[in-house]
């Protein structure tokens, strides 16, 4: 636990010292921790102004350690929707069905 905390502040050290050497912007790392919001917000605006490679591979790894995971879409209702389609599908299948037969012709 103690080694985890230490790699995390290391990450985040590194992380501050870059951007303010490349992109002239102050961080404020313990609000980057407590505040998801602003971590965003900060990570969003340094991503898409970063330019050097390092930059950009510091604000990933800095996005994975402090901020949540983005919660996967619902797989239930991606199922139900699914279901659906597949119902509509079938459907329109059986009613054409009697178009390919004697008198369709």
């Amino acid at each position: 636990m103690l080694q985890n905390r230490l790699e995390t502040v290391q990450l985040l050290a590194r992380f501050k010292l870059s951007v303010r050497r490349h992109l002239q912007i102050a961080v404020d790392l313990q609000l980057l921790e407590a505040d998801a919001a602003y971590a965003r917000r900060v990570l969003a605006a340094v991503e898409a102004a970063a330019e050097d490679e390092q930059l950009l591979i510091l604000t990933l790894q800095v996005r994975d350690r402090i901020l949540p995971p983005v919660a996967p879409p619902n797989l239930a209702a991606a199922r139900q929707n699914r279901s659906d389609s597949v119902n509509v599908v079938e459907a329109s299948a059986q009613t054409r069905s009697y178009m390919f037969g004697a008198r369709g012709f």
